[in-house]
């Protein structure tokens, strides 16, 4: 169990009044053997007398604001006198009726806990700290000072028609009946009497909150457990004001031109940076609620009938956590209404938890590379433009030692000597790997708008990788889409776009390998 909570704040003891000795400093300008200049004497006087008068004037308050203080702190009155093991229940009848109990839970380690249960909530929707402080507050209560003793007008105080009646019984069949009035606008302090008599005290705020008569205080403010890791992930789902609905998942199978382990599955199909999907995904788990509002009646009075962001992050056990996010906390520009789950519990949430939802783009979690392919899984790669064509291909020879065995690498597989050639005319390894680099690099920019992809257009580049895995050949096509940027297509999908300029350097940059200026310069 966690740390009992501690009781509210003591009144600090306040520092004594340092003491000033006027004299001492005449003394000391009278034993100065120097000569006597008469302006300055009838400066220093005067700064004397300025001085006398000051703390002629603020000295007697300055002891009396001391001398009040230390009453203030002797006034401070014990309502009752228990630890909170001798709490049994806590009734409160206020803006909601309701009673807190506990109960002793022996875990599976013979450890014991304490267990707190709320007679008109499910015990999954308890706060369990909250209802932990109240039974320790509630045990040794303490008001700061008894304010009127046998008060004739309990009007003045709120306390003629209390807010809220507060019931604590104790295990040795006692109890203490506390109702509470008004509330001091400036210090948040709260008027109370003990039921049945008219001495007026004041307790500190904190009683006003955990005590005020709400159910809302002693509503968890914990969302749904899920994984945080992505390997324990089955679906990301999100969704957008106006917008087609977004699934992730991981991917069924692998795939030759992208690194990701998971794909977008609507709108689109579309391979993903896991990476990227992981951190959404720990943004989401990590979420806390700030406060809770109720149950209400009509969302639409919180922007939450029709959310402008909700995601939902469900894990391979089936657990999930939904979060819809609504309007921006009026007059507060740091929270927004949110409900968990899709009910009409309304919470708020900070918007320091929600950077992935506010600026949602697609395109940050896809993977980025049009055809990140590697090296090592193919033996040739044609590129043309329909008039150009270039061929880069790679003979391995295996390896083998002194004793007949084959060569491996670290990782197992064959050591190979490698050649590598441009249109059967052998090049360096290093402008050769310069060259493929350009190939393989090209960057998406983003998704296309179906509206301005003509398919029937003639590549502007075509790129087939042939591997050695048994892999059947891919073909990667760059297709005229606008000004700035051409659209991609895979495997007879076009959803992507990329720069022109990247693509634009492939073959001069194949046209430098055939002529050796990409050759780095033997030492």
């Amino acid at each position: 169990m966690a740390d009992e909570p501690r009781r509210t704040e003591d009144l600090q003891e306040e520092e004594p009044v340092e003491k000033i000795d006027l004299g001492a400093s005449l003394r000391k300008e009278h034993k100065a053997k120097k000569p006597v200049n008469r302006l300055a004497v009838l400066v220093t006087a005067g700064a004397v007398i300025v001085i006398a008068a000051v703390l002629a004037i603020f000295l007697p308050g300055l002891l009396n604001q001391e001398k009040e203080n230390v009453q203030t702190e002797s006034q401070a009155v014990a309502l009752s006198d228990h630890v909170s093991g001798d709490v049994v229940s806590i009734h409160i009848d206020g803006e909601n009726t309701f009673t807190i109990t506990k109960e002793e839970v022996t875990a599976e380690d013979g450890t014991a806990d304490e267990v707190f249960h709320v007679d008109i909530m499910d015990d999954a929707q308890l706060n369990q700290s909250t209802c932990s402080a109240a039974f320790v507050n509630a045990a040794d209560m303490e008001a700061d000072q008894l304010v009127e003793a046998d008060a004739q007008d309990l009007s003045t105080y709120g306390l003629d028609n209390p807010s809220c009646t507060l019931t604590v019984n104790y295990s040795d069949n006692t109890s203490l009946v506390l109702e509470l009035g008004a509330v001091q606008s400036l210090t948040g302090q709260i008027y109370a009497c003990v039921q049945g008599e008219n001495d007026v005290y004041i307790l500190r705020p904190y009683f006003a909150n955990i005590f005020g008569g709400s159910l809302l205080r002693y509503r968890s403010l914990e969302m749904p457990e899920i994984s945080t890791d992505i390997t324990n992930t089955a679906s990301v789902v999100i969704e957008q004001e106006g917008q087609d609905r977004i699934t992730f998942q991981p991917a069924e199978n692998p795939t030759t031109f992208a690194t990701g382990t998971w794909q977008m599955t609507e709108p689109r199909t579309l391979w993903l940076d896991s990476g990227a999907v992981s951190e959404l995904v720990m943004s989401v788990s990590d979420c806390g609620l700030y406060e809770y509002l109720g149950t209400v009646d009509d969302l639409a009075d919180y922007g939450l009938d029709t959310p402008w962001f909700s995601i939902t992050v469900t894990d391979l056990d089936g657990a999930s956590r939904t979060l819809h996010l609504g309007d921006l906390v009026e007059g507060d520009d740091i929270h927004y209404y949110c409900t968990i789950d899709g009910t009409n519990d309304v919470f708020t949430i900070s918007t320091s938890y929600l950077a992935f939802a506010e600026d949602f783009q697609v395109t940050h979690y896809l993977d980025m590379f049009t055809n990140i392919i590697s090296i090592t899984e193919v033996d040739r790669v044609d590129i043309t433009d329909g008039a150009t064509t270039y061929t880069m291909t790679i003979e391995r020879q295996e390896q083998y030692d002194e004793d007949g065995a084959l060569k491996t690498l670290a990782n197992g597989s064959p050591d190979y000597l490698e050649t590598f050639f441009l249109d059967g005319a052998e090049v360096q390894e290093d402008a050769f790997k310069t060259a493929y680099q350009s190939i393989i690099g090209v960057t998406i920019s983003g998704l296309v708008d179906d509206e301005l992809v003509d398919e029937s257009q003639t590549p502007v580049l075509t790129v087939t990788y042939t591997f050695n895995n048994g892999t059947e050949p891919i073909t990667v096509e760059y297709l005229p889409y606008d000004i700035n940027n051409y659209c991609v297509r895979r495997e007879g999908s076009v959803d992507l776009i990329c720069k022109k300029d990247q693509v634009d350097t492939i073959l001069p940059t194949l046209a430098d390998l055939a002529a050796g200026n990409l050759d780095e310069e033997e030492e």
